[in-house]
């Protein structure tokens, strides 16, 4: 053991370093999820500000539909004849549902396990001859990465698909709603 200094000026005894792998030797598990954990931040980090952006949105949208659909049922609510304006609001309503059906599913999409999600979740003991084999070749250890960025970038993809529906569904209903609110309004206020 050797003495170090820490910030307070105090010495601590730190234990040796562990021994140079000999030729042939398995490299040992703590530096082994050292290193793959390194090269997976960075793409895991980018994959990860994306489904938060995902989420966000969806968020967003799902409150913007809740808002709406609160509008559009206050209208509706205590009136036994429905006046023109409020059978307005009947295409904004419909579509205010369908879009808010896809922010949900956009929000409650579910990524699968890929290998290195299953190799994060075993234990120490478990954990070591795994990640070996992962890492056994550079193969097989692309092979490990180019999943899990699949699984991941597939479950972020549907995310987004389902989020551009439900924008896209939000959109068409306003216009939709002012369309035929103009059409209502020139066919109502004609009519006595």
């Amino acid at each position: 053991m050797s003495l170090k200094k820490n910030g307070n000026g105090q010495y601590h005894a730190s234990p040796p370093p562990p021994p140079p792998l000999q030729k042939g030797q398995p490299p040992r598990a703590g530096a082994i999820k050292i290193r793959a954990q390194k090269w997976l931040q960075p793409i895991a980090r980018g994959l990860d500000s994306e489904r938060l952006l995902v989420a966000t949105k969806s968020s967003f949208l799902i409150g913007i539909n809740g808002l709406m659909l609160a509008v559009s049922a206050h209208a509706f609510y205590g009136t036994e004849v429905l006046s023109w304006r409020s059978a307005a609001l009947i295409p904004l309503a419909v579509t205010n549902l369908l879009s808010l059906v896809f922010a949900v599913a956009s929000a409650s999409v579910r990524e699968a396990s890929g290998r290195l999600d299953l190799l994060w979740a075993k234990t120490d003991d478990e954990y070591a001859p795994a990640l070996a084999e992962v890492l056994e070749t550079k193969e097989s250890l692309g092979e490990a990465f180019a999943e899990e960025l699949h699984v991941h970038g597939a479950a972020l993809e549907q995310s987004k698909r389902y989020l551009r529906s439900g924008y896209h569904v939000l959109l068409g209903g306003a216009v939709l709603s002012a369309v035929t609110f103009t059409v209502c309004l020139a066919f109502g206020a004609a009519t006595p």
